[in-house]
């Protein structure tokens, strides 16, 4: 089994960021939530904190709580656990793509049911409606 953690990141407007990027398994290029795979040794905030900085290039933020949990089979018939954190972070930060290979083409701030519909994958989905769900009875809001 591998284990994955993936961000849900919100700004002061309460925009989620989503990225475009290409597929795992095919050429085409998706809108996702930040997400990757945990190295060896790490624990899901150091690996979030990774991710979160390859894929957007943010320096600032500050993960609030786990919010969600799903798994999934790959086409290599390998088991993948995700765990969703909700994290905060200042929109007038500039973002880049620190990573290369992370084969990222664009970023987004978009209102919640925009960024609903789209998003590609179902759990991604989900984890976003975790979000706004927490986001609505948090004193956040």
């Amino acid at each position: 089994m591998t284990d994955s953690v993936q961000a849900v990141i919100f700004n002061e407007e309460k925009e989620i960021l989503i990225i475009k990027r290409k597929g795992y398994h095919d050429d085409k290029f998706l809108w996702r939530l930040v997400k990757g795979r945990k190295n060896n040794n790490e624990n899901d905030e150091d690996a979030l904190k990774r991710e979160i900085e390859e894929e957007t290039g943010l320096k600032k933020f500050q993960i609030l709580d786990k919010i969600y949990n799903y798994s999934y089979i790959t086409p290599e018939n390998k088991i993948v656990n995700v765990n969703t954190f909700l994290v905060f972070a200042n929109k007038n930060q500039k973002l880049s793509k620190i990573d290369q290979e992370e084969q990222i083409i664009d970023y987004k701030w978009v209102k919640f049911d925009k960024a609903e519909k789209m998003l590609f994958f179902n759990d991604e989905k989900i984890a976003l409606n975790k979000a706004k769900k927490f986001l609505n009875h948090s004193p956040l809001s």
